[in-house]
Order: C-alpha cells, then structure tokens, then sequence
C-alpha cells in the first residue's frame, strides 16, 4: 500500500513539475527500502541527492546521508561513506534555523545535526566500524532531542555495535533499554523527557577506545 501512494506521490510531483517533492519522494523511498537490496536503495537515494532539482539543504543533507548508508550496505570504502558523509554536513551547514516539522513548510524542515550524527553512525556500522559508531550514538543520543520511538531505533543500533565491538555486557543491557523504550508509548514528536538517556546508559568508563566521540 505505502509503495502505491509513493507511486502516485511521484506521479503527481512529475505532472506539477515539482521537482524537490519529486526528489523528497524517491528519499523516503530510499529509506523504506530493504537493506538486503542496498543497490535499489542507492540508486534511489544518489538520484534524489543529485537529480536535475534544487533540494533545500536540509533535505539535501538527508539523501547524501541515505546515499552514504547505500554505499556502505554496497560494499563502498570507509573513506568513500565518510566523504559523502562530509558532504552531508557541508548541505546541512547551508540550512537556516530547524523548525518543527510540518505539511507545509519547508522539506525536511525540521532535521537537525543530532539526528544526522545518529544516522551517520549508522551509516559508519554498515561499513564495519563499530567503535567509531558507539562513540557518535553515546554523544548524541545523551545530548539530542528524538522521540521515543526513533531513540528505541537508534538504541538498537547502538547495541549491536557495542556487541561488535567486544563489549557484549554493555551490549545487553542496551538491548534492553531499546525494548523498554520500543514497549513504552509511541510518540511522532520529542517530548520533554525524549532527550534523556535510557537507564544504565553511560559511556563505558574502562575498554575500547569509543569513549569520546569524532565526527565522521
């Protein structure tokens, strides 16, 4: 049903000539792609971040951050994720102010460099660097606004490169909190309390070296 009305969606876009909502609509797309067909992903993702339209940057900043997760789920060099990557923060760093997401304002108006940074790491563990993705989610998931439901998401993550990184005791008890968070009410907007950490969700303070966080 979803890939029906993205059909029609960009359908529409074609027939207004509205070419950003074109781009916009082959992202989502991207990001709803199975990551067992990372090719099909990347050739959505590359098209809409580099298509014959002008994105705003936020918007921008999102399909070269889709396109690095492709290149990694491809096979592509670490250094190659993190150029595209670069250049995801480059597009972001041309944005104006966030503001709240909404049906008429501006594409992707409301995505922020913490949700980047979370994304990014991500896209540094598909490319088989786990430690550098511990690091980047244990900055910015203590420090960024997400809701309920996209910190379970990236708390998972965060798990499961713990566990890759030879920490599997952290690795469990972050499981753990990704359940209780993914359990509790799902929630589409931050809430006050959205910016805590989950329970026992600190740095690890002794072991690999992914205690302090670079940026990708």
């Amino acid at each position: 049903m979803a890939a029906f009305f993205y059909d029609r969606a960009v359908e529409w876009a074609t027939v207004t000539g509205d070419g950003p909502m074109h781009a916009y609509i082959l992202l989502r797309k991207a990001q709803a792609a199975d990551r067992d067909d990372p090719v099909r992903m990347l050739d959505l993702a590359r098209t809409a971040a580099h298509g014959p339209w002008r994105l705003p940057p936020r918007a921008h900043a999102e399909a070269l951050q889709q396109e690095a997760r492709a290149l990694a789920l491809t096979g592509a060099a670490p250094e190659t994720v993190a150029r595209t990557l670069d250049e995801a923060h480059h597009a972001l760093g041309q944005a104006g102010p966030a503001v709240p997401a909404s049906c008429t304002g501006p594409l992707c108006a409301g995505y922020t460099e913490e949700r980047l940074m979370a994304q990014a790491a991500i896209s540094h563990r598909e490319a088989g660097q786990p430690t550098r993705t511990v690091a980047l989610l244990q900055q910015h998931l203590v420090h960024g606004a997400f809701a309920p439901r996209d910190r379970a998401f990236f708390t998972a993550h965060l798990s499961g490169a713990l566990a890759a990184a030879g920490d599997p005791d952290h690795a469990a008890a972050t499981g753990l909190a990704s359940l209780r968070l993914a359990a509790g009410p799902a929630t589409a907007k931050p809430s006050a309390n959205s910016a805590a950490p989950p329970p026992n969700y600190a740095p690890t303070p002794a072991g690999p070296p992914y205690a302090n966080s670079a940026r990708p």
